[in-house]
């Protein structure tokens, strides 16, 4: 993954396992997991409208996304949600509001903390 991970440009990213879940020797950045957002989205077009999914059905249950941020900007995927010990609360996205793009990538945020979290997002 790390190989693939310099191949797109991710260049300061370091896996250590292939499922993402923390380790010590397992490093990214906020700009490179843009890169990996706009290769997702040129690389893979069909499939980038999951990235804005509110919910889906699975064995009679309805799984609702807990990303919040979908409902309030129009536009908007979420294409890494999430929180872990190590690296606190975590978010990747894009939107084309009005069908404009934002940045190309710009709005990556990381909070430490609840109390971090309710006062950046």
């Amino acid at each position: 993954m790390t190989a693939k991970a310099h191949a797109l440009g991710m260049n300061d990213t370091h896996f250590a396992n292939a499922s993402g879940l923390p380790n010590g020797e397992q490093l990214t950045t906020a700009h490179d997991l843009a890169i990996l957002g706009r290769a997702i989205q040129e690389r893979f077009p069909r499939y980038y409208h999951y990235f804005s999914t509110h919910a889906f059905y699975y064995d009679g249950e309805t799984i609702v996304n807990h990303n919040h941020l979908l409902d309030r900007v129009e536009g908007m995927d979420g294409i890494k949600t999430g929180y872990t010990h190590a690296s606190g609360f975590n978010l990747l996205t894009s939107s084309n509001a009005m069908a404009t793009i934002l940045s190309p990538w710009s709005s990556v945020v990381q909070a430490r903390g609840p109390a971090t979290r309710s006062w950046r997002i």
